[in-house]
């Protein structure tokens, strides 16, 4: 068994979900690498990447697909990787082990003894995540799905409008619930707030660590002062308020930019889970059919090259790359049992 026990975190895309890694990377133990999406997109394809165990061409395949996602990183990471570095890190054939040695190098890079992971729609894949790594702890990152989905819409970089954003929210949320309700009795999932942590951030993340089994430190708090920090916030659009100290009041944004009809839409496809979350409904919120309607009938589809177009020609690079190994992996056969 690989000795490697991460801390995934279970959290919605603009949810603070960057903001939270940032803050546990500045803790002396705790390493919070960029977002790799490694893990989420080998552990969605298993089925296409054969018997890399007692295969020699198919491990080279795994090789070379996990190496592209690795040099396709819009965040900052310290280790370069190539198909034959990857392969002497790795401790075994396997997704697992890529995953391990990718993680590994990571936190001996940075002088850190465990690693911090953001994986999006975690629920999708869960099973091989409690496989794979058994001692793993869990963090739940929950923010208002009116301000998750304002925030989609503004993001040049997340297609479509409040409509995607809300349905992903929602989506993720019931897959996050159900986590918690498998892990909690196990001790290993910690549920946490965004907008509770940021109005008490020191008490929060004091009660966070002790989750962890490590002591609070206050440069948990001075993140927007690390170097790599800064770094990524100039590279990414979406990271700029990471180089910026935590905004005590950065929620409750939707009542002024987003429009009733809008709000509507949101608590109408989301209030069950924004009741269980304490997020407390404007209004009666319209039938979910009719709000559907009004919705589809007012937007059109968004255009996702047009979108790219207002990113930096770095970032449109790094995106298109990330997207040829999307096709490349699509390109491999489904290889099941007949």
């Amino acid at each position: 068994m690989l000795n490697f026990s991460p801390i995934f975190l279970l959290c919605s895309e603009r949810s603070g979900s960057n903001l939270i890694v940032r803050i546990l990377d500045s803790h002396p133990q705790l390493c919070g690498p960029p977002p790799s999406h490694l893990i989420r997109t080998l552990a969605l394809n298993m089925t296409r990447f054969g018997e890399p165990q007692t295969s020699e061409a198919d491990w080279q395949t795994l090789l070379e697909i996990s190496a592209g996602i690795m040099n396709n990183q819009l965040g900052i990471w310290r280790e370069p990787w190539d198909k034959a570095s990857l392969g002497r890190a790795a401790e075994e054939r396997s997704v697992r082990g890529i995953i391990a040695a990718v993680y590994s190098s990571e936190l001996r890079a940075h002088g850190k003894q465990r690693a911090f992971i953001k994986e999006n729609r975690i629920h999708l894949f869960l099973p091989f995540l409690v496989t794979a790594f058994p001692t793993a702890h869990y963090i739940w990152l929950v923010r208002d799905p009116r301000d998750m989905a304002l925030s989609w819409k503004l993001s040049s970089n997340h297609p479509g409008d409040v409509r995607k954003g809300a349905n992903v929210w929602s989506h993720d949320q019931e897959g996050f619930r159900l986590i918690y309700g498998y892990l909690k009795a196990s001790g290993r999932i910690h549920m946490l707030h965004y907008e509770v942590l940021l109005q008490e951030p020191e008490k929060k993340l004091t009660e966070l660590c002790a989750f962890l089994g490590v002591p609070y430190t206050a440069n948990m708090l001075a993140f927007h002062n690390n170097e790599d920090t800064r770094k990524n916030a100039d590279r990414i659009s979406n990271w700029e308020n990471l180089a910026k100290p935590i905004m005590a009041g950065n929620f409750q944004k939707f009542l002024k930019a987003l429009t009733a009809e809008e709000i509507g839409y949101i608590e109408s496809l989301c209030a069950t889970e924004m009741i269980a979350h304490g997020y407390a409904l404007t209004a009666t919120p319209p039938p979910l059919p009719e709000a559907k309607a009004a919705m589809a009938a007012k937007f059109g589809k968004q255009n996702l090259e047009a979108q790219l177009r207002d990113l930096g020609p770095e970032e449109q690079a790094i995106r298109k790359g990330r997207k040829a190994i999307i096709d490349q992996i699509n390109a491999l056969p489904i290889e099941l049992p007949h």
